[in-house]
């Protein structure tokens, strides 16, 4: 059954951190995560990073675009399943923490199906 790698430090990283986790997990297993590169701005967006990263959560057609990459990648991890998990979902608005553990849930049904 796969497993996402969450880091050790969730409860620590702030979300430029987490972001730039994802990219270098991502990267490790082989998927090169282009368009989330360029919606973080690789994780310097630091000004903006809430706003765009509460974009790509509510952005109902990325969601569709990952689906098939959870299905390739099923220990691939998201920028939700670190929201998910981290106990102040990183201040982001309680909208964007739902969306993203729906998110988490539908991610965790493609993967431990696979």
């Amino acid at each position: 059954m796969p497993e996402v790698d969450l880091p050790n430090n969730l409860e620590q990283l702030n979300l430029s951190q987490a972001a730039q986790y994802v990219i270098d997990q991502n990267t490790e297993i082989g998927y090169t995560p282009t368009e989330f590169l360029n919606i973080v701005n690789r994780g310097n967006a630091n000004n903006d990073l809430n706003v765009r990263i509460s974009n790509l959560v509510l952005d109902i057609k990325l969601l569709e675009r990952l689906e098939p990459l959870i299905r390739q990648y099923p220990n691939l991890v998201t920028i939700e399943d670190l929201i998910t998990n981290k106990e102040d979902k990183f201040g982001l608005s309680g909208e964007v923490a739902k969306q993203a553990q729906a998110r988490t849930e539908r991610f965790n049904q493609i993967r431990f199906n696979n």
